[in-house]
């Protein structure tokens, strides 16, 4: 479905954010995106949603392709009409607007008044305290509340693949388990899901395949099982400190190990 191939992203004349990044997403399931601060992966997203520009930045080299078609430097617009919805970090909910109108807002998809009552069901059924809520302004939503309200609102365009960046960020970790429920179910209904995430144990826990990056290029890729058994991703991402040892009794050898570098993932 979606094929990032080759993409070298830069910020001005110096600052190179992606550096000849490679990945792919097909029509189902949820694609994880893994790495630290830094790592690129909203430049990814931005770029897949035609946004670059808007932030400084330009694609100098690769394509994205969406169901066969190059879309990398499209209009935003087109990217939208073609399938492709973003949702992105830190929410960015409209604060004095009802939550009706959110989602509203977010149909721009959605033509006909049949239509936009059928995304209006799907969103109250995947979020019920949205629908209780709906005549309340979106400042008056706990943060929790904010980001489903800004994964409705993506969901308002019936997209083919949402683009996630960072759902988790800033939520309590029972809030965390239902986003992650939640977007088990969006995939479940059709909607395939590429998930940037820094919390890797949730990605991976919903994920079927995962990437990570580090300095802009991808450095692993697999399933998000072999990912998730992988020694560096445990002791990287998953807080176990001990992890390339295979034994949790011999400190002495994972000091061997700091500051070592992700090589990339050999099938």
């Amino acid at each position: 479905m979606l094929e990032v191939t080759d993409l070298t992203v830069r910020y001005g004349p110096h600052m190179t954010a992606l550096r000849r990044c490679t990945l792919a997403c097909r029509a189902s399931g949820v694609v994880a995106v893994l790495g630290s601060n830094g790592a690129g992966k909203t430049t990814l997203m931005r770029a897949i949603s035609g946004v670059l520009d808007h932030h400084g930045g330009r694609i100098a080299q690769g394509r994205i392709s969406f169901r066969g078609e190059v879309i990398s430097g499209r209009d935003p617009a087109a990217i939208v009409a073609a399938g492709v919805v973003q949702v992105p970090e830190g929410r960015r909910v409209f604060t004095e607007m009802t939550v009706e109108d959110n989602l509203r807002a977010g149909a721009v998809r959605a033509g006909s008044r049949a239509v936009r009552a059928q995304a209006y069901e799907r969103v109250y059924a995947l979020f019920p305290v949205l629908a209780e809520r709906r005549a309340q302004r979106a400042s008056l939503l706990s943060g929790g509340e904010q980001q489903m309200l800004a994964i409705g609102r993506g969901l308002m365009s019936e997209p083919d693949l949402l683009l996630l960046d960072e759902p988790s960020l800033g939520l309590a970790p029972k809030m965390v388990a239902h986003i992650g429920r939640v977007i088990s179910e969006i995939q479940e209904q059709g909607t395939a899901v590429l998930l940037v995430e820094q919390n890797a144990a949730m990605a991976l826990s919903i994920a079927g395949h995962a990437y990570v990056m580090e300095a802009g290029s991808v450095v692993l890729e697999g399933s998000a099982a072999e990912l998730e058994a992988s020694d560096e991703v445990r002791a990287s991402y998953l807080g176990d400190p001990h992890a390339y040892l295979g034994d949790p009794h011999a400190p002495e050898a994972a000091a061997t190990h700091e500051g070592r570098s992700l090589s990339v993932w050999a099938s």
